[in-house]
């Protein structure tokens, strides 16, 4: 349990926390079941639950996480299982995947189930049909999604500075990119791979000799990578659509390649993994922030609850995505500092317990701004008084 003393210290110091009308402080428990859709031990979704935990307990929320084990029909299956219940869920938060999203959005509206929907957009040859939230169906509530395309963007952008960098002169030379995307059927992968287009569009000075699917395995992003040095030896940079496949193409490309220099490489998803490449040097980059929204969705649900519907301001939210480099990688790793992470009081981020707040502050930038100031009003205690 975090330190009631923190929280004071905080108020006595000067630092703004958030106000708990007496009324909430004693609320009713929410029931939500969050079907994860991998297994345990996957890096990002362990995190997403992690994350997702700390939030419920400050939100007097009863969170039951599911794992679907990486099959969207498992999604679907155990999403039914979880409505047809005799008291099911208040909530039920689950990821929209191509071929299974819709069957659950059907079924909830048939039985009258509340669902939020985060981490993914709706494919393109569903989302015509499906509509937004509360359009045809009326129990999905909302949808958060990050914005892969922006985050694509940011990558390309950042490797094309770092292999700039890299080389010994000036040069009008192209730089020469390859990319490995995630699976054709992921909105995810489709829309970074948009983002990956858009850059190109705005760089002349960088060309992608392949985009290739590797279907999110990291092991065939390895072998995918090293086929395609071998046909373009003059290759600088790699975009890989997530950090996992990045990090294995990189321990490949360390065993088996001959370059001298091997081409500059990054990832999205912000994993602990990718962040201590980031500081080794082993990655220019990843991108990311966005396990942070299966903790925005239970606040949702949680003011969605209480009475104040976040319709009022839209029902589809998209999350932004921010680069961690060595530049900053000091600011951000305290997101992974456990302590000081599970030190956030994270009714913060509710607009029931903030009636002042006009909207949501939804970003990996506003939990870190909130660390910083459980930092800071540390460091002020410990000096000495005059």
């Amino acid at each position: 349990m975090r330190s009631i003393t923190l929280r004071l210290l905080l108020l006595l110091l000067g630092y703004p926390l958030f106000l708990v009308p007496v009324s909430q402080a004693a609320t009713q428990q929410i029931n939500v079941t969050f079907i994860n859709p991998d297994s345990r031990g996957d890096p990002f979704w362990d995190r997403t639950t992690q994350f997702m935990r700390w939030f419920a307990e400050d939100l007097n929320i009863e969170l039951e996480v599911l794992h679907a084990r990486e099959n969207r029909f498992n999604v679907a299956s155990l999403a039914e299982e979880v409505m047809r219940r005799d008291t099911p869920p208040h909530y039920l938060i689950f990821i929209y995947q191509h071929g299974s999203g819709k069957v659950i959005l059907e079924k909830a509206e048939q039985l009258g189930q509340h669902s939020l929907i985060f981490n993914t957009a709706i494919h393109p040859e569903e989302a015509a049909e499906v509509g937004a939230p509360r359009e045809r169906f009326q129990h999905w509530l909302g949808h958060l999604q990050p914005n892969d395309r922006r985050a694509g963007q940011i990558l390309a952008e950042h490797l094309i500075s770092a292999a700039q960098a890299r080389a010994p002169q000036p040069s009008a030379q192209t730089l020469e990119m390859i990319a490995i995307s995630g699976s054709k059927e992921s909105t995810p992968a489709l829309q970074r791979n948009q983002g990956l287009a858009d850059a190109l569009a705005l760089n002349r000075r960088f060309t992608v000799n392949q985009l290739v699917f590797a279907r999110w395995d990291p092991a065939t992003a390895a072998s995918q990578a090293s086929a395609l040095l071998s046909r373009y030896p003059q290759t600088s940079m790699i975009w890989a659509a997530s950090d996992a496949m990045a990090l294995k193409i990189y321990d490949t490309l360390q065993a088996t390649s001959r370059q001298k220099s091997p081409p500059v490489l990054g990832g999205i998803d912000w994993t602990p993994e990718a962040f201590k490449a980031v500081q080794r040097g082993t990655l220019a980059v990843t991108v990311g922030g966005h396990f942070l929204e299966g903790g925005w969705a239970l606040v949702l649900a949680h003011d969605h609850f209480h009475g104040k519907d976040f319709a009022s301001l839209d029902t589809t939210m998209k999350t932004g995505m921010a680069r961690v480099t060595q530049a900053n990688i000091e600011e951000y790793a305290a997101i992974w500092d456990k302590s000081r992470a599970r030190a956030v009081d994270y009714r913060y981020f509710s607009r029931v317990l903030n009636p002042e707040w006009p909207g949501y502050r939804f970003s990996a930038d506003a939990l870190i701004n909130r660390i910083k100031a459980d930092i800071l009003a540390t460091e002020k205690l410990k000096r000495p008084q005059p």
